[in-house]
């Protein structure tokens, strides 16, 4: 709503959807994949082919990682390991500034960088398919917002814009008094490798 009232007062103003793979991979962690979808806006800072642009999105974001828990029988020594797996889930804002070169009438390709917030929604952790931990942000086990940095390159063709994108945190998402993270000898502060494909409308 709030993209097609800018739209209303923009003429520069495009606005469409936006999905995507995200890949998490936290430092000393495996990778867990995910998903994004949502909205997304963008404002031309100019009417040349070739323009600067602030690109806005509001998204539902799946993060998260995976890890083995070494299995140890009676007399210590490692048996084997099994999975522990965590998903986390987030409603997440970019707003970057980019560049976009004009190749073709119909194509572009762009670049964009700057920082996004976010708010975690809900979250599980699972060790061998059972439940750990129901809800990661009321167990204490992680932060309830979160912030970085983030970029895309990609090329627009009509109305499809493909992008490669990364995100990082600027804080470590996890509380010290929660979770036992010093035990695990971790630290999940996130970085997402993006694939993303959006449909513009206008």
């Amino acid at each position: 709503m709030l993209f097609v009232a800018i739209a209303a007062v923009a003429q520069n103003f495009d606005y469409g959807v936006i999905g995507g793979l995200v890949l998490s991979h936290p430092k000393g962690l495996r990778t867990n994949p995910g998903f994004s979808v949502g909205a997304k806006g963008m404002l031309a800072l100019g009417d040349n082919p070739s323009h600067g642009f602030i690109d806005m999105q509001l998204k539902f974001t799946s993060r998260g990682w995976k890890d083995d828990i070494a299995v140890t029988g009676e007399d210590g020594r490692v048996t084997g390991y099994i999975d522990e797996v965590w998903d986390i889930y987030y409603l997440e804002l970019p707003i970057h500034v980019g560049y976009s070169f004009r190749l073709t009438d119909k194509a572009d390709f762009f670049f964009d960088l700057g920082p996004y917030f976010a708010v975690g929604l809900f979250g599980k952790a699972k060790a061998a398919g059972d439940e750990m931990i129901s809800n990661v942000f009321t167990e204490n086990a992680y932060k309830r917002f979160d912030y970085g940095v983030g970029g895309n390159i990609g090329i627009r063709y009509d109305h499809v814009h493909v992008a490669f994108g990364i995100n990082h945190t600027l804080m470590s998402p996890t509380k010290i008094e929660g979770y036992a993270w010093d035990l695990l000898d971790v630290n999940p502060k996130d970085m997402s490798f993006i694939i993303s494909v959006a449909y513009m409308i206008k």
